[in-house]
């Protein structure tokens, strides 16, 4: 139960992440960590996901996506990204990771003990509802990711 459950939830997240990744791939911004405070970085997704959406509606035919786009996607260094570089020591890459923050040490507190076994028995019973349907994982994936490590899909 629990290995069908992980799959449908991670199927989920990989069309986010592609997503994501799309929005970075198109926007320079997104290359580096935004500084910024989380209401600004908002706002600044939030454009970027308006703009991609604008684009797509009013590209020609001819100009739709293009695999090959994703899977050679590269960065061309200019004199800006060079100076970037050099003043913040980040290098620009086109990746969508998670929140790798630290773990907090000592003991949970009582609420996060209640919240992680609310999200657990949320698990386990649609778990229990993907086995009563007869879902599994399926055997066969079309994901690729290309050198950036971005997730792209296939037929």
């Amino acid at each position: 139960m629990k290995d069908a459950f992980n799959f449908y939830l991670s199927s989920c997240r990989i069309y986010i992440e592609c997503a994501f990744g799309e929005l970075v791939m198109r926007w320079g911004i997104l290359w580096r960590t935004l500084h910024f405070r989380l209401k600004k970085c908002m706002e600044i997704i939030r454009v970027c996901m308006l703009l991609h959406n604008f684009i797509l509606d009013h590209q020609e035919e001819s100009e739709r996506y293009n695999m090959s786009e994703v899977q050679n996607f590269d960065i061309e260094m200019d004199q800006l990204q060079q100076n970037i570089t050099q003043a913040t020591g980040e290098i620009p890459l086109p990746t969508v990771s998670d929140n790798n923050e630290p773990k907090p040490s000592g003991r949970r507190t009582k609420e996060e003990v209640n919240e992680k076994a609310l999200g657990e028995n949320i698990r386990f019973n649609l778990a229990y509802k993907l086995a009563s349907a007869g879902l599994s994982r399926p055997m066969v994936t079309g994901m690729h990711t290309n050198k950036h490590g971005h997730v792209y899909m296939t037929e």
